[in-house]
């Protein structure tokens, strides 16, 4: 006598089924239940997201460091450094691919300058502008906010609430960093900071 093999119902669903026991039939054997199918698929997301920000990221380190010269003893660097009252060791550097400064690096900050001639009372302008975001933690807060956008992946709004983010570190950044000038500076430190944009674009 043959062993009978057992039943093997099909799975019935209804509207009272809650989502997370509903099956997904990906093949005659295989079941996968679609709580679980969504979240390997956003678990893969996220790491996508994160491999391709990541490894985008320190090439453009690399890439930086190669086309940069290391500015040493910096007169005017220091003295905005002491008037922010900064004491963490910054480097200041000039490279030769960027139309504006810009500052990179969480653990080993860095102040990159464009290979041009800057007059020191704009030089100035441009390394408090920078200082000043080292100062409020602004890059912290960006990449807190690509971990958000990490997790909302799938989200259009979130990354149009990231790039709002950016700009209006900019534009706190500016405020902050000319809150105690004159109004002459001001208008010199804004002037400068449109030079650079148009550099820039």
């Amino acid at each position: 006598m043959q062993p009978q093999e057992e039943p093997n119902p099909d799975t019935v669903v209804t509207y009272d089924t809650p989502i997370e026991y509903r099956e997904v039939n990906l093949s005659p054997k295989i079941q996968i239940r679609l709580f679980d199918l969504i979240a390997y698929i956003w678990s893969a997301g996220v790491l996508i997201f994160l491999l391709v920000v990541i490894i985008s990221y320190f090439r453009f380190l690399c890439r930086k460091n190669k086309n940069a010269v290391k500015i040493s003893d910096n007169k005017l660097f220091s003295e905005v450094k002491k008037e922010l009252k900064i004491k963490k060791h910054i480097r200041l550097k000039a490279s030769s691919d960027i139309g504006s400064p810009m500052l990179v690096g969480v653990l080993f900050p860095t102040v990159h300058i464009p290979c041009i001639k800057i007059p020191d009372e704009n030089m100035r302008m441009v390394l408090l502008h920078e200082l000043t975001h080292y100062k409020r933690k602004d890059l912290l807060v960006k990449w807190f906010a690509i971990l958000v956008n990490a997790v909302h992946w799938f989200n259009p709004l979130c990354y149009l609430a990231c790039a709002a983010l950016s700009e209006a570190c900019e534009v706190s950044c500016d405020m902050s960093a000319t809150k105690n000038m004159s109004e002459d500076e001001q208008k010199l430190y804004m002037q400068t900071i449109l030079n650079l944009v148009e550099e820039r674009s």
